[in-house]
């Protein structure tokens, strides 16, 4: 899974001359939080709306910061436009952009190609992602224990699973909080009528069995 399958490829942006108080309106119409700067054809900057809020005198109101675009109606964006912009080319693995984003906590960014402004990812993208992987919307069953990190162990425990009459959504490992030798796993499926008999025979062979009906 690439950048280019996930990210918005119409992006809203703005130009370097615009007034801040236009900048509002456009995020506040598509409903984003990013707005990418752009100067004859190139990203110039970046700007969100915490920064224009960190910006504005909002803080110092109760008025909602759409409403008060009109106080930055003679403000450019070139005079408030973040212009350390982190970008990223669009065949990048998407959970690369997702480490990126986390490392340098922002909330998007802009995917160039060949100096281009192609489209942008969000956290938000990045977000929907996950829940479409973890099969979080799903209704069915969710397994989570510990499994040996050794070859082979998921597909044992998943060939036990499968024996309860029940299909696989999404099967997620993780190495945080485990014990050494070992890795959290959780295991989304469809509907199991004989949870009790699977809880027992997982809990004979592994520790901290949780399972739950969604």
């Amino acid at each position: 899974m690439l950048v280019r399958d996930f990210m918005t490829k119409n992006v809203i942006t703005a130009q370097v001359e615009e007034k801040v108080s236009n900048a509002i309106t456009k995020m506040k119409e598509n409903n984003i939080k990013h707005l990418p700067i752009i100067d004859k054809d190139k990203i110039f900057g970046i700007i969100s709306i915490k920064e224009i809020e960190e910006y504005s005198p909002s803080k110092a109101t109760s008025l909602d910061i759409f409403e008060l675009h009109y106080l930055l109606s003679k403000i450019t964006l070139k005079e408030i436009a973040r212009r350390d912009v982190i970008t990223i080319t669009p065949d990048i693995p998407i959970e690369e952009a997702g480490a990126i984003m986390y490392k340098n906590r922002i909330g998007s960014l802009p995917v160039l190609e060949n100096d281009k402004l192609v489209g942008i990812i969000s956290d938000r993208d990045i977000f929907k992602l996950l829940i479409s992987i973890t099969a979080a919307q799903s209704k069915g069953v969710r397994i989570y224990t510990q499994i040996s990190d050794a070859a082979g162990t998921i597909a044992e425990i998943v060939n036990i699973i499968s024996k309860f009459d029940t299909k696989v959504h999404a099967i997620f490992t993780c190495y945080e909080k485990a014990p050494a030798g070992k890795r959290n796993v959780v295991i989304r499926t469809t509907d199991i009528a004989n949870i009790n008999g699977l809880e027992k025979e997982l809990k004979e062979k592994y520790d901290s069995v949780l399972i739950q009906k969604f």
